[in-house]
This record gives C-alpha cells, structure tokens and sequence, in this order.
C-alpha cells in the first residue's frame, strides 16, 4: 500500500507538472492545484501515518484505496469540469482523458488482486467501468459515446487478465507461506516433544545413579548397624569391627554420591565424545576400585547418532558399576570395536560371577 501511494502520489505530480507546461502561457486554477494537492497530502498521510495499521487493522486498506481510485475519476468527470478547469488533457479529446484516470484504477486494480480475493477485483472492475461509460456519455456527444464504451471495455478485459494472473501468483505464494508456517508449528512441537522425551530419560538415569550410589550405600550400612546391634551386648569387639565397616560404607557412599552429582552436572559424551568419555569411565573406575584395567579403544569412530552413543555409554557405565559393587574382582576389561557398520562393546572382570 505505502509503494502504491507513493507510486500514485508521483504520477499526479508529473501530470500537475505536465498540465502546467502544456497550457502555457495560460494558467491553471488555484482549485486544480488545491484538488491534487490536498489528495496526495491525505493519501500520503493515511499511508505513513505511524501506529495507524495497528488501530484500523483490517479496515486500513480501505480508505487508502477509495483515495487512489476515487480522486481521480471524480476529479476528472465531476469536480474540475465544473471549477471552469480545462488542462491539456480534456483539450487533447477523449482517449486521452480515458487513460489518464485510467492508470491510477489499474494501479487499484493490481493491489486488489495482490490482497485479496478475484471476486472483489472483478466487483471493482466491473463497477468502475460501468461508472466510466457513464461518466463518458454524460461528457461527450453521442458520435464518441460508442468508441468510449468499446475502449472501456477492453481496459476492464486486459486490467481483469493482468489482476487474474497477479492474484493467483500471491495466492500460490500465500498457500505456500501458510504451508511453511504449519510446518514450522510442526517443528517447534516436535522439538518439544523430543525436549520433554531428553528430560525423561535423564531422570531415569539420575533414578538409576541415586540407586547405584545413594540407595546402595544406605542399605549396606542400615545391615551394617543392625549386625552393630545385635553384638553390641554380645561381642563389643565385634561390634566396634562392623561399626568401622559402617563408617567407610559411609565415605564410600559420600564419595559415590559426589561422583554421581559431578556427572549430573556436566555430561561427558557432551565434552568428550565417546572414546575419550569411556576411557575417562574406566580409568575413574580402575581407580577407585583398585582394578588393573586392559583398554582397547578405536582412535576414530564412524558417525553415530546421539542416541546410540548414549545408550553405549550408559551401557558401559551400568557394567563398570557392577563390577566394582558385586564382582569382587581384581582386573577389568574394556573393549569398543567398530567392524562392518556394526560397534561392538565388550565389558569383563575376572570376579565371582553368578549362575
């Protein structure tokens, strides 16, 4: 709308320009001057006016577009014919007065057919050329009125064919943006969904860290101070050796509980990538239990999707647990193996084991 009315606002400035020059030496009214003049003016205003789209929201075209097309077809049938006004083009004859009304109503046309549907620019057309050929018998002999009419309606035909070409480019267009804009819709709810799907998982590995750390620790030491009860009138001896075992079921528990909120804190496969993330796992391992560790990790590893490393790694790290909380073993084994699309993780000790 604002690229039309400055389109618009220009082309009457031109043929005010134009007028001036062609009916030199004589003048033109102060009226003409004042008709036009005032028309740009308000047009211009509707149209840059700050903050008025927002208030006027749909109904902001309308008045904007009833100036474009309005003026100048009452400008130059009604208004300046009888304010004794008689620039080059009503001199020129006919045709000329046709066309020069004529622009600025296919300019209307053409916004029409951009905003909205054919059926209110074929309403348009169709109504502005019954109004010209009106407007023209009114104006001219009867000998012109046919020619006017024939040239009327072969504006209105080529104005409806370029309008019905326009309006069904932005139409495409308008399904188009409609499409991308469900799609991103789509997106962003699926991020969602995958967002809440991350969340639930890495509460149910916080579940099962707490379980391999905190829960294991407080179950150990709740048999611990009960076997402390139970020799405690009997065999005190007895009693103070269990209570010590209960106080280092205690700093092993707290040292597995600052572990497993570390982890909580910053995720290696995240810092690390996978190789050096297992390695880290069983290298803290090894150490904390005492382990001789055998590794075998690749140097390079094929793409994998963030999923399988995670579901690897978690693998890994629930393995390496058992080991050290129920294996009672003294050595432990830690081999990654990519071959032929397929990763191949393999976790041993040389523990008890269980039937």
């Amino acid at each position: 709308l604002r690229v039309g009315a400055l389109i618009w606002s220009g082309y009457f400035l031109l043929l005010m320009i134009a007028d001036t020059l062609l009916v030199a030496p004589q003048s033109l009214p102060v009226l003409y001057w004042l008709y036009f003049a005032t028309s740009i003016l308000l047009l211009l205003l509707l149209a840059f006016l700050p903050g008025l789209p927002e208030r006027l929201g749909k109904a902001f075209p309308i008045p904007i577009l009833l100036i474009m097309g309005l003026v100048p077809f009452i400008g130059v049938t009604l208004v300046l014919p009888r304010l004794g006004v008689a620039p080059w083009f009503a001199i020129s004859g006919p045709p000329i007065i046709y066309i020069r009304y004529w622009l600025p109503q296919f300019l209307v046309t053409l916004l029409l057919a951009y905003g909205y549907r054919m059926v209110y620019v074929v309403l348009y057309v169709l109504l502005f050329t019954a109004a010209s050929i009106v407007a023209s018998g009114l104006m001219f002999p009867t000998s012109l009125q046919s020619s006017q009419t024939l040239l009327a309606v072969i504006i209105a035909l080529i104005s409806l064919s370029i309008a019905w070409i326009i309006n069904q480019t932005f139409q495409k267009l308008h399904r188009q943006q409609e499409a991308l804009e469900r799609a991103n819709r789509e997106l962003l709810e699926l991020a969602s969904t995958v967002e809440e799907l991350a969340i639930s998982r890495e509460r149910v590995r916080m579940a099962r860290d707490l379980h391999d750390t905190i829960a294991h620790s407080l179950s150990g030491l709740s048999v611990q101070l009960e076997t402390v009860e139970g020799y405690w009138d009997v065999d005190d001896h007895l009693a103070r050796e269990h209570l010590d075992r209960a106080q280092e079921t205690v700093r092993t528990g707290l040292q597995e509980t600052r572990r497993a909120m570390k982890a909580l804190r910053a995720s290696p496969l995240d810092e690390m990538g996978l190789v050096l993330a297992l390695r880290q796992l069983a290298e803290t391992t090894a150490e904390r239990a005492g382990l001789q560790l055998s590794m075998q990790l690749p140097k390079h590893l094929p793409h994998l999707a963030q999923e399988a490393e995670q579901t690897i790694y978690r693998v890994a790290q629930e393995a390496t647990n058992n080991i050290v909380y129920h294996a009672a073993a003294q050595r432990l084994e830690l081999q990654l193996v990519a071959h032929n699309g397929r990763i191949h993780l393999r976790v041993r000790d040389d523990g008890t084991g269980f039937e």
